[in-house]
């Protein structure tokens, strides 16, 4: 309920025949999450949507298709009001018995009829009267419920067929791995490929599982005559190399694990925005690992992935060091190399930190120093910072 986009759900049992789960629903949201304080609005009070929810659903009902002239009825709030429309005329709602306790609609009438519908229409509100409930404390579920009383929404022109969905364990696997597709509207064709290219009737047609066996883009689309296409849908699946493997020195935040510890050699790249995932964080302390790439090889260039979000406490490392090992114990450091970009840059920035280097070493130690308390010309002084980190790279 604090966000726009979720202000329509709790309306929804009316469609599936259960409007008096609407009624207890809406009541809690209006009883407890709108108070007369100055954190009075459960969420972000953009453009006065969250009080519009209010006022709305006080009066009773609530339109919850934009553009559809009919409004999902809900539960009254007060014992009368009346709305003043713009073409002269005045709708008065009255509630009778509405308490705190007595909350659920048993019955209704509109200008003296009954009315047994869980949704009203725009031209009947227009018309103005009188629209009465009666109200009691325990829920009558044959009111607004059946064919007819129940509102319903369809899509009968420029139908669009849903794209399919992508079945698979993972986005990273070591050998191989089975890829399946769905559909939501049954009857359809769907047809894919491997190769980043987009799929139509001529690319090859899904019969069952598809055996991926090195790094692909698979795309697919749904056909059904009398849709047409669907727009393609893609995965992105990497096999990570059988040799390498990585242990983790430190211990990650636990809200921002990123796939866990093979997450940083697995090839696929956190977002720009770190909030879509795919990056690990780590709070107040350094962060440490190493690769074994299996066997002693010749290594070229050594770095690892930051992201820095002063905002939300995440700053690159100080430094990060670099070391390689032949037996896993002693190690001899190959590259140190410094953050460049100023800590006091609000900017969301991201940054590969690392070095050419000419060796040859089959384990290799990344240290990234955090960059500690926050400073006292920060909301967060005092606080500790978090380094956020994903892709250890190593050529």
């Amino acid at each position: 309920q604090g966000n726009e986009p979720s202000h329509h759900m709790a309306y929804l049992y009316n469609f599936v025949g259960q409007p008096w789960k609407t009624q207890q629903r809406v009541r809690r949201i209006m009883d407890d999450f709108y108070t007369p304080q100055p954190d009075g609005l459960i969420g972000n009070e953009d453009c006065g949507q969250m009080s519009a929810w209010l006022i709305m659903s006080a009066m009773g009902f609530y339109p919850v298709t934009p553009g559809l002239p009919e409004y999902i009825t809900g539960t009254p709030w007060f014992p009368e009001m009346e709305i003043t429309l713009e073409n002269g005329n005045v709708l008065k709602i009255i509630a009778k018995n509405v308490s705190e306790e007595n909350f659920y609609i048993q019955s209704a009438t509109l200008n003296g009829k009954k009315y047994t519908r869980s949704f009203i229409s725009h031209d009947d509100v227009m018309k103005g009267g009188e629209l009465v409930f009666i109200m009691g404390s325990k829920p009558n579920e044959s009111w607004g419920a059946g064919e007819g009383n129940e509102p319903v929404t369809t899509i009968t022109e420029e139908l669009i067929l849903p794209v399919p969905f992508l079945i698979a364990p993972d986005a990273r696997f070591r050998d191989v791995m089975q890829v399946s597709v769905g559909t939501i509207v049954p009857g359809c064709e769907v047809f894919y490929t491997t190769d980043g290219s987009n799929p139509d009737r001529n690319s090859a047609r899904f019969t069952g599982p598809v055996t991926l066996n090195a790094t692909t883009t698979f795309k697919a689309i749904a056909y059904r005559e009398g849709f047409g296409y669907s727009l393609p849908v893609e995965g992105s699946f990497y096999k990570i190399d059988l040799n390498r493997k990585v242990e983790l020195l430190s211990e990650y935040h636990p809200n921002y694990h990123g796939g866990g510890p093979e997450a940083l050699i697995d090839g696929l790249r956190g977002a720009g925005n770190w909030r879509l995932g795919g990056w690990q964080g780590y709070q107040g302390t350094d962060f440490e690992a190493i690769v074994d790439l299996g066997s002693k090889k010749p290594v070229r260039k050594v770095a690892a992935g930051f992201v820095q979000d002063v905002r939300s406490w995440i700053w690159m490392p100080v430094e990060v060091v670099f070391s390689v090992s032949d037996d896993g114990s002693n190690y001899r450091e190959i590259s140190r190399v410094k953050n460049t970009i100023p800590v006091n840059d609000y900017e969301m920035r991201t940054a590969d930190l690392g070095a050419k280097v000419s060796t040859s070493a089959r384990y290799v130690k990344v240290k990234a120093e955090n960059f500690g308390t926050i400073p006292q010309w920060h909301l967060g002084a005092g606080g500790q910072a978090y380094i956020f980190v994903d892709e250890i790279i190593v050529e």
